[in-house]
């Protein structure tokens, strides 16, 4: 269908919206079909800048990628300069060519709007307030429905960012309501047919957002994120270092704390700030000149916007009330529009330079001139340099050369990009490679996964086709977990591309799954059962309602631990039939009663258990099973004063979280119900993270078991990380949940990196949304080093009931991102199906058109969409197509339902579009022949 478009561009932009594919059709998929883009979570940033993105994709199609490109950026900054020329010609009445021309210059070019570049969407959507604006105080002066219709036109482009929409409507109705209150009060029944039909033509040409939005039932973005993360996006964070950080960075217009890109150095960030000084220099030098003559409408606007000029600083200021206000913002409903206050710069150019015009208006002559020449100086010294390292840094068209093997890798395969701070740092200092690799990834139809080395243990790196590595971050992980091959080093060895060496389907039928309580074990838990029973695992949910063993490891959620010289003694709840499994070792065990004695090394009436082998425990009506391990050696707590009966471990809380110079943290030693001795340690925090460390000494030791108890009455999470020193700077960490008021206790085997010989663990103190204080308290913590005799025991619990599943041959054909056919040829029993699809409620799998109960959702893997499908249900209620006694021949349909709302939606908002121009152009025709 798109074939005539499938052109290749070697040199093209790609950075923040400049993010271009190769092809027309996957520019299509990435805006028209991204509310699923085979990810299953709804992304609501991609449907609404959907008006936005048509005329790039017609320009796309018809003259290629860089010039969609160019044209997008040109089309951007024109819609602003064309907005606020219209805005000063038409609505503050300047007809001085020369005036208009700096005027418009001096917004369209603002540092505000340059800084900004990358993210050119939002300069056109803030940039068509002024626009609005003109088009209400027309509409009240003339009562023509074409003004509403241009309105809405625009409301609905500002979507193409939420904020920006939101500050556009709020703005334009406030304006609205002030003509309306002053001087049409008494007569607005002459407007109501126009506004009525107006209303309802909106709610029309917004319906390719509205009944998606409805079909999901939610506007919170962190229900709609395509993230992995096992947490809720936690937004008001950001807030406190998305701002100007200070009132003199929000004064200057610059992004001085949170850059997109570092453009000024020491020298020219002083010119750049005399340019923008000298600008509020002239404003209230003709304010002081002038201030008298101002007639009495032009004094009530210019007050109007030095008043909103002031608010817009201050609210961009970092200011510490302005920044509550965001957090609070961010907490309602869709608040995660508000998540950068850096946004409200963008209009501050705006009324800035409109209190500036009405000035302008009252001089002539030779006055005016030198002004003109003022701003020009002015003009000159804020943009030119910043426009010059804009060109240079971020739109010269680059080839693709450092990841040309990247950009071979085929359609439809699913890339995991492990990151660190270590790559962070590496990209800002090398913008081309960072550009080049952004148009490289978002050139293509693949789906690619982007996640930290803290947070790489939510994610199963195996059911990845290739996994891409930033310096040697994670390498030995992907390595020797998983069965990765070194396919590709780009940049001298500053990437490294693994390429799986297992088939890895898009969707699957799995014969065994184990039900797991916490997606952030699924590193270990897979590696286990990989080789252990040779088999590619998958693992349900714990919200899973389909029945299925629960595989633990032993010393993962113990009820207690207690040390005694060369034995660690574990007490944990174990159901009526419970296997336990060995893996990396031979072992001895002796049990007696409900005790298990497991030692590395032979002892007498002890039992040899080799690899791969397993043992039922007896059961006995005392549910409670002891675990005994028996070292080589004599076993010590590596925490020294983990009871904190000797006091705090640092003398003062530490900050882990220092995004300003407005930290409200504290710790303490408290003695309020300790759950263990005396003493437990509080770290409490309401804005950045308080923590507190301490180091640990490494010797001859391949595992830490690493245990604390842990309560809250009002945190959501504790948590912890652990840094070794080793050359990857391997680090662990996990958040668990808090049940409020009760000591809880963690407790986890992590494995001690080769060329390890310290480790720093650092306990923290989180405040709720950082702007709600809570308190953390921590007791008992103890870090036991061990062999790796341990490592691969655990429990497999199994259920009254349990399923068993067949592994069938599947077939898969994507219709679209958001439609797939399954065909099962050979269906018998009971099939988990699993899909590489982020999981979320509205994929629905369809059999013969219809929703069936023999068909079951299920979270697979943490975050994969599955599927348990009962064949002999299913053909019972169904007439199901025998495959010549092989069993039952299966097709499905597996849609995301969102994705019928926005195509209906789409429908509903281009016919009324369409409709209303039509009706225009012939009112028009009829006007002018009347």
């Amino acid at each position: 269908m798109f074939s005539f478009f499938r052109q290749f561009a070697d040199n093209f932009i790609a950075q923040g919206d400049y993010a271009l594919p190769f092809r027309l059709v996957d520019y299509l998929y990435k805006n028209f079909f991204l509310w699923s883009f085979q990810a299953g979570a709804a992304n609501l940033d991609g449907v609404l800048r959907i008006p936005g993105r048509l005329i790039v994709v017609a320009t796309f199609g018809i003259f290629g990628n860089l010039v969609a490109s160019y044209f997008y950026l040109g089309l951007s900054y024109a819609i602003v300069a064309v907005s606020f020329w219209v805005f000063l010609r038409y609505f503050l009445k300047i007809r001085s060519l020369p005036l208009l021309i700096i005027l418009t210059l001096l917004v369209a070019l603002s540092p505000a709007f340059l800084g900004n570049t990358a993210k050119v969407g939002l300069v056109a959507a803030a940039g068509l307030l002024p626009l609005c604006l003109l088009f209400t105080k027309q509409f009240f002066r003339t009562n023509k429905f074409v003004y509403l219709f241009g309105i809405i036109l625009c409301l609905n482009y500002s979507l193409i960012h939420p904020y920006n929409f939101t500050m556009n409507f709020v703005l334009t109705g406030m304006y609205a309501l002030y003509l309306f209150i002053r001087y049409y009060r008494k007569t607005f029944k002459k407007y109501l047919p126009n506004v009525l039909l107006a209303g309802g033509a909106a709610i029309l040409m917004s319906m390719y957002f509205i009944l998606p939005i409805a079909a999901v039932g939610t506007i919170d973005k962190s229900v709609l994120s395509q993230d992995i993360s096992t947490e809720p996006t936690d937004y008001s964070g950001i807030i406190n270092i998305a701002n100007a950080g200070d009132p003199i960075s929000a004064f200057t217009l610059s992004k001085h704390v949170f850059l997109d890109f570092n453009y000024y150095t020491a020298t020219t960030y002083i010119l750049y700030t005399i340019g923008v000084l000298a600008l509020y220099a002239v404003i209230i030098g003709l304010f002081l000149l002038k201030k008298e003559s101002y007639s009495h409408h032009d004094r009530f606007i210019l007050i109007g916007m030095l008043f909103a000029v002031t608010l817009f600083i201050f609210m961009s200021s970092g200011h510490a009330i302005a920044s509550a206000i965001f957090q609070y913002l961010v907490t309602i409903p869709g608040g995660w529009i508000f998540r950068s206050p850096l946004k409200w710069q963008l209009y501050i150019p705006f009324f800035l330079i409109t209190a500036l015009a009405i000035q302008l208006k009252y001089f002539r002559g030779k006055r005016l001139r030198y002004i003109l020449i003022a701003l020009c100086v002015s003009l000159i010294l804020q943009s030119s340099y910043l426009v010059t390292e804009i060109y240079t840094k971020l739109l010269t068209p680059r080839a693709v050369v450092t990841f040309s093997q990247l950009s071979a890798i085929p359609d439809g395969n699913r890339i995991l990009y492990l990151t660190g701070s270590d790559c962070a740092n590496y990209l800002n200092k090398n913008p081309s490679v960072n550009t080049e690799l952004n148009q490289v990834l978002n050139s293509k139809q693949i789906q690619v996964k982007k996640t930290s080395q803290l947070n790489s243990g939510i994610v199963k790196a195996s059911d990845y086709d290739y996994v891409l590595l930033c310096k040697e971050d994670g390498a030995k992980l992907s390595e020797t977990q998983e069965k990765f091959t070194l396919k590709e080093s780009f940049n001298t060895g500053a990437f490294r591309l693994y390429k799986n060496t297992i088939n890895t389907a898009q969707t699957q039928t799995i014969s065994q799954l184990y039900k797991t309580g916490d997606a952030g074990d699924l590193n270990q838990k897979t590696s286990f059962i990989d080789s252990t029973f040779s088999k590619r695992p998958g693992f349900l949910s714990q919200e899973s309602i389909i029945d299925a063993p629960t595989l633990t490891q032993v010393y993962s959620g113990v009820s207690d631990t207690s040390v005694s010289g060369d034995k660690i003694a574990i007490s944990r709840i174990t159901s009526k039939n419970t296997s336990l499994l060995y893996n990396t070792k031979p072992i001895y065990y002796q049990q007696e009663g409900n005790i298990v004695n497991i030692s590395p090394t032979a002892q007498n009436n002890y039992q040899k258990r080799d690899p791969k082998q397993s043992f039922e425990l007896k059961h006995h009506d005392d549910a409670t099973t002891k675990y005994i391990y028996h070292a080589s050696a004599p076993i010590k707590n590596s925490i020294k004063n983990g009871s904190f009966e000797s006091g705090p471990w640092t003398e003062k809380v530490e900050d882990c979280f220092n995004y300003d110079d407005q930290p409200d943290i504290s710790m303490a030693i408290s003695k309020d119900g300790s759950a263990e001795a005396k003493n437990n340690l509080a770290l409490s925090a309401s804005r950045h993270v308080a923590c507190t460390s301490q180091n640990i000494d490494i010797k001859n030791a391949e595992n830490l078991l690493l245990s604390f108890k842990y309560k809250s009455n009002d945190a959501k999470v504790a948590g912890y990380s652990l840094v070794f020193n080793d050359k990857n700077r391997s680090t662990y960490g996990a958040r668990p949940k808090v049940a409020a008021g009760n000591w809880q206790n963690y407790s986890t085997v992590l494995p001690v990196p080769d060329d390890a010989s310290h480790a720093r663990l650092i306990l923290y103190g989180y405040p709720k949304d950082q702007v709600i204080g809570t308190t953390t308290q921590y007791d008992a913590v103890s870090a036991y080093q061990i062999g790796d005799d341990v490592s691969g025991l655990f429990n497999i619990e199994k259920p009254q009931n349990t399923f068993h599943y067949t592994e069938a041959k599947i077939k898969t054909e994507t219709i679209s991102p958001a439609e797939k056919r399954i065909t099962i040829p050979n269906a018998s029993g009971m099939h988990a199906i699993k899909n590489k699809d982020t999981f979320s409620q509205n994929w629905q799998m369809l059999y013969k058109g219809k929703l069936s109960d023999a068909i079951t959702p299920i979270t697979v893997d943490g975050f994969d969409q599955g599927w348990i499908v009962d064949t002999e249900k299913l053909c019972a209620e169904n007439d199901c197509q025998s495959n010549q006694g092989d069993g039952h021949l299966l097709e499905f349909t597996m849609r995301y339902k969102g994705q019928d709302m926005l195509v209906l939606g789409s429908i509903i908002s281009g016919s009324t579009f369409l409709i209303i121009v039509v009706a225009l152009l012939v009112r028009k025709i009829k006007n002018k022949h009347a």
